[in-house]
C-alpha cells in the first residue's frame, strides 16, 4: 500500500504537468505567429502588384523573408485581352492556386487567406503540387469614354451641282458640347473646276464661299463616332466672265471682264463619320447636300451700260458634297 502511493503521485504530477502544456499552446502559437507574421512575396506586372502589395502591408503582411514564418509566393500575369489578371500562389508545402481576378482588392484577399491558413501549418508536405481549378471572372466592361467637350474638323471636299459643275474645296467646322447636342458654325470655299464658255469666247471663273450655324448629335460606337449634322447660313458666289476681246465689242464689256455677285440662304444637312486613331485624333469623312435659295438680284461690275447678263451661268442651286480629312475632340 505504501508503495502504490508514490506511484500515484508520481503520474498525478505527470498528469497535471501534461494538461499545463496543453493548455499554454495555443497562447505559445498566438506568441510565435506575432513574432514571425506571415510573408507574401508577390511579383509580376507593376500595375498591379503595386496596389496589391500596399494592401497586403496594410493588413499586416510582409514581402521580405525572414527565415521564419509562413510564406507564399505569387505571381500576376496581365491576360493578353487586357480584360483581367492571371493570379498563381504557391505555398512552402507546394500547393498551388490558379485564379484569374479582375482588380487588386481581389487578389490582395486570395493571397492574404493563403498566407494566415492556419491549418497548412500542421498539414505535412504532399508529394505532388495539387491545381485548383480556376474560377471564371466575367470579363470587364470596355471603359465609357467621357462625350468630347469640343470638336474640330477640317475637310478636303469635292462636289458637284445641280447645274452639272463639279466644284473643289475645303470645308472647317467647330461646335461645343450643349447637353447631347453639339453647337458651333462651319464655313467653306469651293472653285468651279469648269471654266469653259460653252462655245461663245469667253471664259468662266466661279468661287463659292459659305458660312453658317451648325449643329450635331455625335453617336459614338466603339472606336467610330458618327456626326449627323445640320447647318444654315449664307452661301457668296462670284461669278467672273474673260471675254476675247478681239470677239466681242470692248465698249459692251469694259476691260474684257464682267463680275456678278450672287447670295443666296444655305440650308444643309449630312452624315459624317469619325475613326479614332488616337486619344484626341481622328480621320474623318463626310457625305452631306446643300440647298441654295437666292436671296438678292444680280449685280456687278465692269458693264457700264447695257451689261449682257444673260452670257453668265444660273447660280446652281444644290449641292452635294464628299470630303475626307482630320478631326480632333477634347
Amino acid at each position: 500500500m505504501a508503495s502504490i502511493i508514490p506511484r500515484f503521485r508520481i503520474i498525478f504530477g505527470a498528469a497535471l504537468l501534461a494538461s499545463c502544456v496543453l493548455a499554454s499552446f495555443p497562447a505559445t502559437a498566438r506568441a510565435a505567429s506575432a513574432a514571425c507574421p506571415p510573408v507574401a512575396i508577390v511579383e509580376g506586372a507593376a500595375e498591379i502588384v503595386t496596389p496589391v502589395a500596399a494592401v497586403l502591408r496594410r493588413r499586416g503582411l510582409r514581402s521580405e523573408p525572414s527565415g521564419c514564418g509562413r510564406v507564399v509566393r505569387a505571381s500576376l500575369v496581365t491576360r493578353p485581352d487586357q480584360t483581367a489578371y492571371a493570379l498563381h500562389i504557391e505555398d512552402g508545402y507546394g500547393r498551388v492556386s490558379d485564379r484569374e481576378i479582375a482588380d487588386a482588392s481581389t487578389a490582395a484577399s486570395l493571397i492574404e487567406s493563403w498566407a494566415i491558413d492556419e491549418d497548412a501549418d500542421v498539414l505535412a508536405p504532399r508529394g505532388a503540387p495539387v491545381t485548383i481549378e480556376s474560377a471564371p471572372v466575367a470579363p470587364l466592361p470596355p471603359p465609357t469614354a467621357a462625350p468630347a467637350a469640343f470638336r474640330v474638323m477640317t475637310l478636303g471636299e469635292i462636289s458637284t451641282a445641280s447645274d452639272g459643275s463639279v466644284w473643289y474645296g475645303g470645308a472647317l467646322a467647330a461646335c461645343g458640347r450643349v447637353g447631347s447636342i453639339c453647337l458651333g458654325g462651319r464655313a467653306r470655299i469651293a472653285r468651279d473646276g469648269g471654266g469653259g464658255g460653252g462655245g461663245l469666247p469667253v471664259t468662266f471663273a466661279r468661287a463659292r464661299m459659305d458660312a453658317g450655324a451648325a449643329a450635331v448629335l455625335p453617336l459614338s460606337l466603339g472606336a467610330f463616332t458618327f456626326t449627323p449634322t445640320i447647318a444654315v447660313g449664307i452661301a457668296w458666289l462670284r461669278s467672273t466672265m474673260n471675254a476675247n476681246e478681239s470677239q466681242i465689242p470692248i465698249q459692251q464689256i469694259q476691260m474684257g471682264q464682267m463680275v456678278v455677285d450672287d447670295l443666296a440662304l444655305g440650308l444643309e444637312a449630312g452624315v459624317g463619320a469619325a475613326w479614332a486613331v488616337s486619344a484626341h485624333w481622328s480621320l474623318v469623312g463626310e457625305l452631306g447636300g446643300l440647298y441654295a435659295s437666292p436671296v438678292s438680284s444680280r449685280g456687278g461690275g465692269g458693264g457700264g451700260g447695257d451689261v449682257p447678263w444673260d452670257f453668265m451661268p444660273r447660280p446652281p442651286r444644290g449641292f452635294v458634297h464628299v470630303g475626307l480629312g482630320l478631326g480632333y475632340a477634347r
